[in-house]
């Protein structure tokens, strides 16, 4: 446990609480299928560094983080119901309920963190998205968490606004 002493207030709860059940993910899947194709795959990019991405979770004030990672250790069936909620509703393609499911049960009780790991993300990516698509000869496929598509600050949201044709990709063929 001396480790955590060494991670920032956000990674606390996720590297000491039971996850839900999840997974590899789609990013680490469609790195996998890019890297295995010959030639090889898709030029792979990401929306942000991981500087951008810290950055903006160190503007949430430790006071705000100590309250999240202890009310997701004093509740830790709420916070694991919470995920495996979303999860299922993300499996099922509906976006708009991760979004509720998300602030009814966790988000909205910290919403200096939705706003710093959700909301101000998507904004920092809108534009990398936009050029991506728009400078593209080819489709594009753009992944993200769950949690960033639903909602009116979601990208699907923001970027229907901006007049990107957006087509809903079923499977990466498993």
């Amino acid at each position: 446990m001396e480790h955590l002493s060494r991670l920032k207030p956000f990674a606390v709860a996720s590297d000491v609480l039971d996850p839900a059940p999840f997974d590899p993910g789609v990013e680490r899947l469609a790195i996998a299928r890019s890297n295995e194709t010959q030639p090889p795959g898709p030029r792979i990019e990401y929306l942000e560094t991981a500087a951008q991405s810290y950055a903006l979770q160190d503007g949430v004030s430790d006071d705000v983080w100590d309250a999240a990672v202890s009310w997701a250790l004093d509740n830790p069936a709420s916070f694991k119901t919470a995920l495996e909620t979303s999860y299922r509703a993300w499996v099922a393609g509906d976006f708009e309920e991760v979004d509720r499911i998300s602030t009814l049960h966790t988000q909205n009780k910290f919403a200096p963190i939705k706003h710093a790991v959700i909301t101000a993300r998507n904004y920092l990516w809108l534009p990398t998205v936009r050029e991506l698509v728009q400078s593209a000869n080819e489709p594009t496929l753009v992944l993200v968490g769950v949690a960033h598509l639903g909602g009116s600050d979601g990208l699907l949201s923001q970027l229907a606004a901006c007049g990107l044709g957006l087509t809903r990709l079923e499977s990466l063929g498993r």
